[in-house]
C-alpha cells in the first residue's frame, strides 16, 4: 500500500471516499477537516461495571460543522490538486467522474 497523502490526521483531517479515474492513473478523494468541531465525551461500551469514556469530535445543530473539499491525486502519489466547485453550491459528499483523465477545474492551491 502507498500511502497518497500526507495531511491525514486522525483526530481533525480525513482523507476518504476515493474513487479512481476512468482511465486507471488518477484518484479523487474527499477531505474533511473537523480541526473546528468540539470534542466531547462518549460513553465506550464494554463492561457496565466499570465505564470509560473517550473524547471524539461531534457536530451538533448550531455549532461548526467539518469543511469537505475534493482533491485528485495520482496513484504514484505526488501533490493534490483541488477541485474548484461553485459556492452556492451543497458540498458534495461522494466522488464521480465524468470521464477519463483529469477534471479540468483542477488546481495544485492547498
Amino acid at each position: 500500500m502507498i500511502p497518497l497523502t500526507k495531511d491525514g490526521d486522525p483526530d481533525t483531517i480525513d482523507n476518504g471516499r476515493a474513487s479512481w479515474s476512468p482511465d486507471g492513473p488518477w484518484i479523487a478523494y474527499i477531505q474533511s477537516d473537523l480541526s473546528a468541531v468540539p470534542k466531547r465525551a462518549v460513553l465506550v461500551p464494554g463492561d457496565p461495571t466499570y465505564r470509560t469514556f473517550r473524547e471524539t469530535r461531534y457536530e451538533r445543530i448550531g455549532g461548526p460543522i467539518s469543511t469537505l473539499r475534493i482533491g485528485v491525486v495520482g496513484v504514484e502519489g505526488g501533490p493534490t490538486r483541488w477541485i474548484e466547485l461553485a459556492t452556492n453550491r451543497e458540498p458534495s459528499t461522494s466522488t464521480r467522474w465524468s470521464g477519463p483523465g483529469i477534471p479540468t477545474n483542477c488546481s495544485s492551491k492547498s
